[in-house]
């Protein structure tokens, strides 16, 4: 239906069937026989089901209609509703709609601070900050399934959404971590923070990894050694659980 189907058209005398016609433009539907539109004291609206309304010269809403133009009484859409948070144009300033108006047949917005028009504001999306700010917000990312294999999907976050990642790397890498965590009893098991330790790195100019001496660490590393010798054997058993764990897939 027409989005002008709330538009009123005043009867006309001697062209009747040229309202009917434009009542059917607007959504009009079934017949029109019993409708007489060549009354010039009647103006005709087709509403939502199809069926046509008429306001006679004696009710009240004619006149309004009359002084102040059938635009005022065209019902508007809203994009947005009570309680919606919006963000005024060009000006740093977020309102709450309080009313729905109808601003001469176009959707206007009540705030305790202003009278908006829909051309003046936008969606305001509150910050995301921490994780639950993603709660209710749509997701499209990677996770495992009960078969070790990474399933891509679509939904909205819940609680039950803490271990989807945003790309296929950080799934994958994800997975690396569990498993070198696991590994690590077998090489000499977790480094603490002021221990001296060995630990892999990755130099993107050189394409290669390295292992490296620190006397202590404050960034804490899944892979921290005892010894130089145990950071090279797991890196040589291990050298594709490191690259996922870095996300280098991408790197030659």
């Amino acid at each position: 239906m027409s989005e002008n189907k709330y538009k009123y058209i005043r009867g006309v005398k001697g062209r009747g069937d040229d309202v009917k016609d434009e009542l059917r433009e607007l959504g009009a539907m079934g017949p029109m026989s019993h409708i007489i539109c060549q009354d010039p004291y009647k103006i005709y609206y087709v509403m939502k089901d199809g069926v046509v309304g008429a306001i006679i010269e004696n009710d009240p809403l004619y006149d309004l209609l009359v002084e102040h133009g059938e635009e005022q009484f065209i019902k508007p859409e809203y994009k947005f509703k009570i309680g919606d948070k919006v963000k005024v144009k060009n000006v740093n300033r977020v309102e709450t709609i309080t009313e729905l108006v109808n601003v001469k047949g176009k959707a206007g917005y009540r705030t305790v601070a202003s009278m908006l028009t829909e051309d003046q504001i936008e969606p305001y999306e509150e910050p995301v900050r921490i994780w639950d700010d993603l709660i209710g917000k749509k997701i499209h990312g990677w996770r495992w399934n009960d078969f070790c294999q990474r399933v891509e999907g679509e939904s909205v976050f819940d609680d039950s959404s803490m271990d989807i990642a945003a790309t296929e790397n950080v799934c994958k890498s994800m997975l690396a971590a569990a498993q070198i965590s696991q590994l690590s009893p077998y090489y000499g098991g977790d480094v603490a923070l002021s221990d001296e330790s060995y630990h892999i790195i990755y130099n993107p100019h050189a394409k290669e990894f390295h292992v490296t001496f620190s006397p202590d660490c404050d960034v804490p590393s899944l892979l921290r050694f005892h010894t130089k010798e145990q950071a090279k054997v797991f890196l040589k058993y291990n050298e594709q659980l490191v690259r996922d764990y870095f996300m280098l897939d991408d790197e030659a």
